[in-house]
């Protein structure tokens, strides 16, 4: 008898809308502004709404986060899938200002270590990593913005490394629960990445 592949369990759907607005202007709606604001991102952007989203809603409920004090708003589709509506302004999880942590995660992308951060912008070294790994949350097979198909049981990426001080790419290629190979290419072109 042939035993079964191990399957690893789905990942909970992250039912959030994130539209753009900025702080100021959020502050400012009141509830019956609330559903002109989403109907019209909708009009104008319905990549950022998830395909159940038909544009028939009602108002869930909403919440006051302790951690940033922004208040957000859950809608119930007619499906019955409830989302929370999610201002661009504070960061996913409601851990901090995006204008706040923007030059901190710029200056940790050329390497800055976590002292550093801390030294210049404040928190803690824990505050930071985190901030950093939750970027790696999102399932780029669950956001709702999508322009091609992607397959279900493939999933290829690349990644920046460095040998001797010199950048390289490892295209790495995973099926089925398990890296399938990893091989070192001199750039990220599609022709590099195939041959990886």
């Amino acid at each position: 008898m042939t035993p079964e592949p191990a399957r690893m369990p789905a990942p909970p759907e992250d039912r959030t809308i994130i539209l753009p607005i900025g702080q100021e202007e959020y502050t400012q709606i009141v509830p019956p502004k609330i559903r002109v604001w989403i109907d019209q991102h909708y009009r104008l952007h319905p990549e950022l709404f998830p395909s159940s989203f038909k544009g028939t809603y009602t108002f869930h409920d909403d919440k006051t986060s302790k951690k940033t004090g922004v208040r957000t708003r859950r809608i119930k589709f007619h499906n019955g899938q409830v989302w929370t509506v999610h201002p661009s302004f504070v960061m996913p999880h409601m851990t901090g200002f995006t204008k706040e942590v923007s030059k901190a995660l710029y200056a940790r992308k050329y390497g800055m270590p976590y002292e550093g951060l801390v030294y210049l912008f404040g928190k803690d070294e824990n505050y930071w990593y985190r901030l950093e790994t939750r970027f790696g949350r999102k399932s780029i097979v669950g956001t709702t913005v999508k322009t091609v198909p992607i397959p279900k049981d493939l999933l290829a990426d690349e990644h920046h490394e460095k040998i001797n001080g010199e950048k390289i790419y490892l295209a790495t290629t995973g099926g089925a629960g398990v890296v399938l190979g990893a091989e070192a290419v001199p750039s990220a072109s599609t022709e590099d990445l195939q041959k990886g």
